[in-house]
């Protein structure tokens, strides 16, 4: 019996010397794998990732905060619309007494085509009535007058005209521009019967006078004058 027990442990001795030298040999074998030190070196790998990620983030004193950026804008906006520019703030000084809104003296009152006292109403057949004022409706030459009249109320004039001539029709019309002209009445087309020609003259006031002219059928003209005048108190 002693001698089967010592044998047995023996045998033990050797197992566990055995399984203790499988064991290193396992483990010296997975240290000599591939990628069994990727394991040991993931933190410094972590500490890299770090790093970069600390890089790529900008400083605290370069980074815009989103208050900055929209305290920035508000002004922009502000300095565009809040403030008005030159020419939305500039005005038009007055004019002076006397003078224009550009600064140039205005034009001299134009004088008065008629003037106080003015004639009584009358009529004429076959020429012109006393009182007619030839200086501002002339006759155009060759004129046989056929009537004239003047009618006065106030300070008011209205004068007619009725007479002939055997000048055409355009040469009574450009006569009666170029002399109206001198007086600064300015001609303008005015409506007419068919077959005659019309054209109101005025100078921005209440002096018209409206001349109409129609061909006489043999190269001559028939023509009449109606003026309506102010003159002064």
């Amino acid at each position: 019996m002693t001698g089967r027990a010592s044998r047995l442990a023996l045998v033990a001795i050797v197992t566990t010397l055995a399984l203790a030298v499988a064991i290193l040999v396992i483990s010296t074998v997975l240290d000599t794998l591939p990628g069994s030190g990727s394991t040991a070196k993931s933190p410094s790998n972590s500490s890299v990732s770090s790093e970069s990620t600390a890089d790529a983030t900008p400083d605290d004193g370069e980074a815009e905060s989103p208050s900055e950026s929209t305290e920035e804008n508000s002004a922009t906006e502000e300095s565009g619309t809040g403030a008005p520019s030159e020419r939305e703030s500039s005005e038009v000084m007055p004019a002076p007494d006397g003078k224009s809104p550009i600064g140039l003296p205005p034009s001299p009152p134009l004088p008065n085509l008629v003037s106080t006292p003015l004639p009584p109403t009358a009529s004429a057949a076959g020429g012109l009535v006393e009182g007619f004022p030839a200086a501002v409706i002339p006759l155009n030459p060759n004129t046989a007058v056929q009537s004239s009249s003047v009618a006065s109320a106030e300070n008011r004039l209205q004068v007619t005209l009725a007479a002939s001539t055997p000048s055409a029709t355009d040469a009574v019309l450009e006569f009666y521009r170029v002399s109206f002209a001198a007086l600064h009445l300015v001609d303008s087309v005015a409506p007419a019967a068919s077959g005659s020609t019309a054209l109101l003259f005025t100078r921005g006031g209440p002096d018209t006078v409206l001349l109409t002219v129609t061909p006489d059928g043999s190269g001559g003209t028939t023509y009449s004058v109606f003026g309506a005048f102010t003159a002064t108190k």
